[in-house]
């Protein structure tokens, strides 16, 4: 326990992190392993708060790529099947679980910074991120009925359409998603457009 950035608040917490390995199928999901991070400086060079802690010492420093990596290593030797795997931005900047998951042949859905470059493939395939046109968060350069870019969230809810159809049509269900983002491109603008009416001038 420190304090320490957890995605589930959002912020710096007094907290412990764990890296957690769901499974997924049109039946339902359910969490198959986990493994506890353990901060580098403050936990596994000090010898004496492991001890109290009960922490082996086989157990050393990784990231939550790596700590994932070897979840996914061990599901899939266990002979769990997976076509594919999901993941945020933490785990989509990693290149070494990109390719741990391009050397099993298993397709990935993950997301990345703007600013990273990607090589898939083994590094023969570049992958060039948008251009940041500008700095300012307030700038917006798409056309008015432009829908917002496809966030983590919306992508699993397509990919889980796709793999566990409804009881309505893919192209309704696209219209759907392309009309949801469309309203969230108007709160966007309204909100950007209160905070700056909100911010003092001079």
């Amino acid at each position: 326990m420190q304090r320490q950035y957890t995605g589930t608040a959002g912020r710096i917490e007094n907290s412990q992190v764990g890296v957690f390995l769901a499974y997924t199928t049109p039946q339902g999901r359910a969490l198959i392993d986990r493994r506890l991070y353990l901060p580098e400086h403050s936990w596994c060079t000090d010898a004496r708060r492991r001890r109290a802690a009960g922490i082996p010492e086989t157990v050393k420093f990784a990231t939550k790529p790596r700590l994932a990596g070897e979840m996914i290593t061990a599901a899939l030797d266990a002979g769990i099947s997976a076509a594919w795997v999901t993941g945020d931005e933490a785990y989509g900047q990693d290149p070494q679980l990109r390719a741990v998951l391009e050397g099993r042949g298993t397709g990935y859905v993950m997301a990345v910074a703007r600013s990273i470059r990607v090589r898939i493939n083994h590094g023969r395939t570049p992958v060039r991120a948008a251009p940041n046109r500008c700095a300012d968060p307030h700038h917006h350069t798409a056309r008015r009925n432009d829908p917002v870019s496809l966030t983590v969230p919306e992508i699993r809810h397509l990919l889980t359409l796709v793999f566990n159809p409804p009881a309505v049509t893919v192209a309704r269900q696209l219209h759907w998603s392309t009309w949801r983002r469309r309203h969230q491109t108007t709160a966007r603008r309204s909100h950007y457009r209160r905070r700056t009416a909100d911010e003092p001038t001079g």
